[in-house]
């Protein structure tokens, strides 16, 4: 077999396994709550939330947008493990999602009975608000009542507001490392509940 197809089946492999991984954690997740924070309210994205939290992502990052491994991982889970802030003006069925908080369970979490915090993103408008730091609590409540015992995530050192907000809610530094395919010093952090 050539090389190449074996890496691609081992990466398949590793993406299934935490794609199960998500997808178990999603169903001990029953909390359907929200929580009010300034002018936003913040609760679990449901199925019909899933493309504007997908083109949030996408704007984010200058159009690119979650792979399809990630957006079929979303789907699966029903979103039951993204949160998005909603102004609480927004009229009917208008919702503009302003900000996402994205989760995803991997190895090393499944390990540690927690779920990884693969991305936060606050649109410009809202920005500065401490939007990002309530969401983090948010999901805090959410995954300790699942039965977790932490949040972990990755920040580069260089973004000093989402740093700032990990902080906050009691992210710790458990590793700092040089990320080669970004070009800079990242850290590894976790909030144990």
């Amino acid at each position: 077999m050539p090389l190449i197809l074996k890496k691609r089946i081992v990466f398949v492999k590793i993406l299934s396994l935490s794609m199960l991984r998500t997808f178990f954690l999603s169903r001990k997740i029953t909390t359907r709550s929200a929580a009010e924070f300034d002018c936003y309210t913040l609760k679990l994205a449901d199925a019909s939330d899933l493309p504007e939290c997908f083109k949030l992502y996408a704007d984010l990052h200058d159009g690119n947008g979650l792979s399809k491994f990630k957006k079929l991982l979303y789907r699966l889970c029903s979103g039951k493990v993204i949160i998005a802030a909603y102004s609480k003006f927004d009229a009917g069925s208008i919702k503009k999602i302003y900000a996402v908080d994205m989760y995803y369970v991997n190895k090393r979490d499944a390990e540690e009975n927690t779920v990884h915090e693969g991305f936060i993103g606050v649109l410009p408008e809202a920005e500065g608000k401490g939007l990002a730091t309530q969401m983090r609590s948010f999901a805090s409540t959410v995954f300790h009542d699942a039965g977790l015992s932490g949040i972990s995530t990755r920040i580069s050192e260089d973004n000093i507001a989402s740093m700032k907000s990990a902080k906050k809610q009691g992210f710790k530094v458990v590793e700092r490392y040089f990320d080669e395919t970004q070009g800079k010093f990242r850290c590894y952090m976790k909030k144990t509940f």
